[in-house]
Protein backbone atom coordinates (compact mmCIF):
# COMPACT_ATOMS: atom_id res chain seq x y z
CA UNK A 1 0.00 0.00 0.00
CA UNK A 2 0.95 3.76 -0.65
CA UNK A 3 1.62 6.28 1.33
CA UNK A 4 -0.83 8.81 2.08
CA UNK A 5 0.19 11.84 0.11
CA UNK A 6 -0.54 14.83 2.63
CA UNK A 7 -0.11 19.11 1.80
CA UNK A 8 1.06 19.00 5.64
CA UNK A 9 4.20 16.59 5.08
CA UNK A 10 7.45 18.04 5.56
CA UNK A 11 8.18 16.66 2.08
CA UNK A 12 6.03 18.74 0.24
CA UNK A 13 6.17 21.99 2.44
CA UNK A 14 9.73 21.78 1.43
CA UNK A 15 9.24 21.23 -2.19
CA UNK A 16 6.69 23.43 -3.06
CA UNK A 17 9.17 26.28 -1.73
CA UNK A 18 6.98 27.36 1.36
CA UNK A 19 10.21 28.47 3.37
CA UNK A 20 11.45 30.11 0.46
CA UNK A 21 8.21 32.19 -0.17
CA UNK A 22 7.91 32.49 4.14
CA UNK A 23 11.63 33.54 4.18
CA UNK A 24 11.10 36.64 1.43
CA UNK A 25 8.02 38.02 3.13
CA UNK A 26 10.03 38.08 6.67
CA UNK A 27 13.30 39.68 4.70
CA UNK A 28 12.20 40.71 1.16
CA UNK A 29 16.01 42.77 0.46
CA UNK A 30 18.21 39.45 2.25
CA UNK A 31 18.50 37.58 -1.33
CA UNK A 32 19.09 40.30 -3.23
CA UNK A 33 21.74 41.43 -0.74
CA UNK A 34 23.65 37.29 -0.43
CA UNK A 35 22.89 37.35 -4.25
CA UNK A 36 25.28 40.78 -4.82
CA UNK A 37 27.64 39.43 -2.15
CA UNK A 38 27.92 36.33 -4.10
CA UNK A 39 28.79 38.07 -7.58
CA UNK A 40 31.04 40.24 -5.62
CA UNK A 41 33.07 37.22 -4.45
CA UNK A 42 32.83 35.51 -7.62
CA UNK A 43 34.11 38.63 -9.45
CA UNK A 44 37.10 39.03 -7.34
CA UNK A 45 38.06 35.50 -7.74
CA UNK A 46 37.48 36.15 -12.09
CA UNK A 47 39.82 39.52 -11.63
CA UNK A 48 42.16 37.54 -9.41
CA UNK A 49 42.32 34.59 -11.96
CA UNK A 50 42.36 36.93 -14.53
CA UNK A 51 45.41 39.25 -12.98
CA UNK A 52 47.78 35.96 -12.44
CA UNK A 53 47.04 35.31 -16.46
CA UNK A 54 48.31 38.70 -17.57
CA UNK A 55 51.56 38.62 -15.25
CA UNK A 56 52.71 35.22 -17.09
CA UNK A 57 51.52 36.79 -20.13
CA UNK A 58 54.17 40.29 -19.10
CA UNK A 59 56.53 37.42 -18.21
CA UNK A 60 56.26 35.95 -21.31
CA UNK A 61 56.74 39.19 -23.41
CA UNK A 62 59.99 39.97 -21.10
CA UNK A 63 61.40 36.53 -22.10
CA UNK A 64 60.05 37.16 -25.83
CA UNK A 65 62.27 40.43 -25.85
CA UNK A 66 64.97 38.65 -24.45
CA UNK A 67 65.29 36.11 -26.85
CA UNK A 68 64.93 38.46 -29.78
CA UNK A 69 67.84 41.24 -28.23
CA UNK A 70 70.09 37.52 -27.85
CA UNK A 71 69.13 36.60 -31.40
CA UNK A 72 68.96 39.28 -33.76
CA UNK A 73 70.87 42.16 -31.53
CA UNK A 74 68.14 44.73 -32.20
CA UNK A 75 66.63 45.78 -28.84
CA UNK A 76 62.58 45.71 -28.45
CA UNK A 77 60.26 47.10 -25.73
CA UNK A 78 56.59 45.58 -26.09
CA UNK A 79 54.42 47.39 -23.27
CA UNK A 80 52.64 45.24 -20.68
CA UNK A 81 49.10 44.87 -20.24
CA UNK A 82 47.24 45.52 -17.08
CA UNK A 83 44.24 44.07 -15.83
CA UNK A 84 42.09 47.68 -17.06
CA UNK A 85 43.60 47.44 -19.88
CA UNK A 86 41.90 44.13 -20.60
CA UNK A 87 38.24 44.68 -18.47
CA UNK A 88 38.39 48.53 -20.93
CA UNK A 89 38.78 46.19 -23.79
CA UNK A 90 36.54 43.84 -22.89
CA UNK A 91 33.42 46.06 -21.33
Amino acid sequence: MSAKKSYMSSNNILSEGFLDKLFKKIMPNAHKKTEEMYLKRKLEKHESELQKAINKSNMATRKFEKAFEKETGRKINLDDISLEDVLKRYR
